[in-house]
């Protein structure tokens, strides 16, 4: 993002937007996750619940929300995308003998599964 200062010079600025498109949230983080391609066997994917477009304008109004908390602006910023990927998380359902969990794939963390 970009924002235009006079006198001084125009701002860069980088944020990391991740859209869940299943939960239709944006969250922000520190750096641009890595993505490997993955054939996984017996999977269920959860539908998502924003097209493309809709994952963009989420994104935008975003950052668009996070630079006014940083910024004091005279001009709204400028938002483009440097880099767009679409990947799925994955989830294990695992059975313990204290009950059924579900594992993140990314933490490595464990939930209990409820029904």
């Amino acid at each position: 993002m970009t924002v235009e200062r006079p006198l001084v010079g125009d701002r860069t600025d980088r944020y990391v937007a991740s859209v869940d498109r299943t939960r239709r949230l944006v969250l922000r983080a520190d750096a641009v996750p890595e993505v490997e391609d993955r054939t996984v066997e017996d999977v269920l994917v959860l539908p998502a619940e924003l097209s493309d477009e809709q994952c963009r304008e989420k994104a935008r109004e975003s950052v668009f929300r996070w630079t006014t908390q940083r910024y004091s602006l005279l001009e709204p910023p400028t938002v483009g995308f440097t880099r767009v990927a679409s990947a799925y998380k994955l989830f294990w359902l695992v059975e313990r003998p204290d009950g059924d969990v579900i594992v993140d794939s990314v933490h490595g963390t464990e939930d209990p599964f409820r029904d």
